[in-house]
């Protein structure tokens, strides 16, 4: 019998890591196990899991002198012995601590953590404890995972029993944080300000998303008739009942998240408004970002117009006062800034305050984002980057020092973190943040647009500040492409410990793809000397065979070669909004580019062909999975090629109407005509390998778009086509 001790007072998350620990023996060694607070004269082995306080007191012989003190992410795996017997202590700084070393003692018996589940070994062999001494400690102390829901292929489809899954995968996996954002059109955060009420609620910009008979991939909807959240009431039930259903997802999800030693942040918006607000926004004016569902302040109000604080001041007493239980509150500024003529007078007002010319000026830094080497935007957006964000800061100075906003709260010394504020100011950004604030930085869109600045992460003051990387493996301008991009964030990875940042908060949208990416995540945070061929290695052993090594390499290899091609190059090839297809309606939007990627999918999926049948359900099931998912891709490059060819076609047929020539118009019309059955022909095939594909909710997200997006409209434009003849 395995003896499992823990202290009669050991907290919840102590209990629980004893709970886990007696699942996974019992399920790989078939071995009776016991948790209790004293050694059964029965048991053969003796495991001790708590905290520094509690464990040692278990252990005969081994007393708490001898246990090195323990920061509160720190663990300690020690053999030992208790009373004659083998013995392992599993010790953590906190209980969340202790939870990781019982998930770090699993997985050396060749448990291997993946999103979706785990992944057991076929035979874990007999029953015996490690011989190891060691104290594992993070080398990045914040690893954030977050459940932002702006589109319906993301975490925003996923029910709440989806999300616990993944958070109890992700605590294995050793992050130790959540987020989750509430933009002001979702049913997340009800908001009551001088008579005003909010009244509206949707979901992913109001896209909707029909579930009809004859759409590809139907049988993933069940009797649906509209893609829609289910655990939210349907998107016409009136307001209430939307922002109460909100709240509770919301709260469910928190508390989950704390049950697994998990701190969670709320991530709020300060100047974008629903639209019911209007009446309040000084020079209110409309926000066009997928539609036109917020408004913000006009680029002529001065950042401290008492109107805009009130009303700011007043979400952020929302956000506090809906959600106590957050530990942190997150704020930004706007994706698209257009608050930048205050800029030199804001400027001045943070110099009185806190010296900041010291360091550099305003026009230095304007120069710099000037000639941003290696950015993916223009020069003059980088411009409006820095000056939008001088008068932010300004902004959000007077807001969080202001006696009517934190100190109205339920929590006046909540923890705040600023996000996205543009690189230029990082040297200024610990004397103007709030004092213990974070930051949370965003370079660019994707680990390959990082990584050709990578010296900026050299100028962040991340000893004053804590401040963490917003890490993409999976951009939503790529879309539901498959990518990988393991690789790059290993480097970038390797760079935030090197210059000392907090850690990473991960940008994702779908997940299907990117086990080998979070594995990644999860161990380079904890160990230098990671590299993503291990990882993959691992990974490909685990789920399937020593022989599917190789071939699965060279796959991955061709994934993220092709990843970096599409962030570099056609970084919107399939961003989900209702041109998503038809934008490729041009004579050139096949590029030469776009058909070596098809290449590079063509070649990872002969490799993934060349693995052969697995022996597990496992490894048949990533086989299959990654056959789908590149047959997807190359099915969508074949239906962009298709419909280029048809728009080249229809402008030829055009220019032979306009000079007269009918015969040649009708062949050209009826060349076009061709291309474009080709083109809905293989927009079907390649949504239907999608579903096949399907892991979850998110995924079903994605179908419904390509059928909104893709399918329908292609069938629509042959439709006209067919009707000009």
């Amino acid at each position: 019998m395995i003896n499992i001790l823990i202290a009669d007072d050991a907290g919840d998350l102590v209990r629980f890591a004893a709970m886990e620990l007696k699942r996974y023996l019992e399920r790989l060694f078939d071995r009776s196990t016991v948790i209790s607070g004293s050694l059964d004269e029965a048991a053969t082995h003796a495991l001790i899991v708590g905290c520094c306080d509690d464990a040692p007191a278990f252990v005969a012989g081994v007393g708490k002198i001898h246990f090195l003190p323990l920061e509160d992410q720190a663990y300690l795996l020690r053999n030992t012995t208790l009373a004659d017997r083998p013995a392992l202590a599993i010790v953590g700084g906190s209980g969340a601590a202790a939870l990781w070393g019982v998930y770090d003692l699993i997985e050396r018996y060749g448990v291997q953590y993946c999103l979706h589940g785990d992944v057991l070994p076929v035979d874990a062999g007999a029953f015996s404890l490690p011989d190891i001494d060691t104290v594992f400690e993070p080398l990045l102390r914040l690893r954030c995972w977050p459940f932002h829901r702006d589109h319906a292929f993301g975490p925003g489809a996923l029910r709440l029993a989806e999300c616990k899954c993944f958070i109890d995968q992700l605590a294995k996996l050793r992050f130790n944080r959540i987020a989750f954002s509430a933009w002001p059109w979702e049913p997340f955060l009800d908001l009551q300000i001088d008579g005003i009420k909010r009244q509206t609620a949707t979901l992913w910009f109001d896209h909707r998303y029909p579930v009809t008979d004859d759409m590809p991939g139907r049988h993933l909807f069940g009797d649906q008739t509209e893609f829609w959240h289910p655990d939210l009431p349907p998107r016409d039930a009136p307001y209430a009942e939307l922002a109460a259903a909100g709240e509770r997802y919301a709260r469910g999800l928190f508390a989950h998240a704390h049950s697994r030693g998990m701190e969670v942040s709320f991530f709020g918006f300060l100047m974008e408004f629903a639209q019911e607000f209007r009446p309040l926004v000084p020079d209110s004016q409309t926000v066009y970002q997928l539609g036109d569902l917020t408004v913000g302040p006009g680029p002529n109000v001065l950042p401290d117009d008492p109107r805009l604080a009130k009303l700011s001041g007043a979400v952020i007493r929302a956000v506090i006062d809906t959600y106590p239980e957050a530990d942190y509150y997150n704020f930004g500024v706007p994706e698209f800034r257009a608050w930048t003529k205050q800029a030199p007078g804001a400027w001045q007002k943070l110099d009185e305050k806190y010296g900041i010319s010291q360091v550099m000026s305003l026009e230095d830094a304007v120069e710099t984002a000037r000639h941003r080497p290696g950015y993916s935007g223009t020069p003059e957006r980088a411009v409006t980057e820095v000056e939008a964000d001088v008068t932010a800061l300004y902004f959000f100075d007077r807001l969080f020092s202001s006696p009517d906003v934190l100190p109205a709260t339920k929590k006046p010394d909540a923890r705040i973190s600023i996000d996205f504020i543009a690189e230029e100011l990082y040297p200024i950004i610990d004397r103007v943040l709030p004092k213990g604030a974070e930051m949370g930085a965003y370079i660019d869109y994707t680990s390959t647009h990082v990584l050709r600045r990578r010296e900026v992460l050299g100028t962040v003051p991340k000893r004053r500040v804590a401040s963490s990387l917003w890490l993409t493996l999976h951009d939503d301008n790529v879309g539901f492409m498959p990518q990988l991009a393991t690789g790059s964030l290993h480097e970038l990875v390797g760079d935030l410990r090197e210059h000392g940042w907090a850690g990473f908060i991960a940008r994702y949208w779908m997940i299907s793809d990117h086990d080998p990416s979070i594995a990644l995540l999860s161990k380079a945070a904890w160990d230098a000397a990671i590299t993503p061929t291990r990882i993959f290695k691992d990974y490909i052993r685990g789920l399937c065979s020593e022989t599917a090594v190789e071939p699965m390499l060279e796959a991955f290899r061709e994934l993220e070669s092709v990843t970096r091609s599409l962030e570099a190059f056609n970084s919107t090839i399939a961003f989900p909004e209702p041109g998503t297809m038809m934008k490729h309606w041009s004579a050139d939007s096949f590029t030469t580019v776009l058909a070596n990627d098809r290449q590079g999918y063509r070649l990872a999926l002969a490799a993934v062909r060349r693995v052969g049948i697995s022996d597990r359900p496992e490894g048949t099931a990533m086989i299959n999975y990654w056959i789908n998912r590149l047959e997807f891709g190359i099915g969508y490059l074949d239906t962009i090629e298709a419909v280029s060819k048809a728009a080249t076609a229809e402008r030829a047929a055009d220019e032979a109407k306009e000079q007269g020539d009918a015969q040649r118009a009708l062949e050209h019309s009826a060349h076009a005509i061709a291309q474009a059955q080709v083109a809905v022909c293989r927009a079907r095939v390649a949504t239907q390998t999608f579903a096949r594909a399907a892991k979850n909710r998110s995924d079903h997200g994605a179908v419904a778009i390509l059928n909104q997006f893709v399918y329908l409209p292609l069938k629509r434009r042959l439709d006209e086509l067919r009707e000009r003849g």
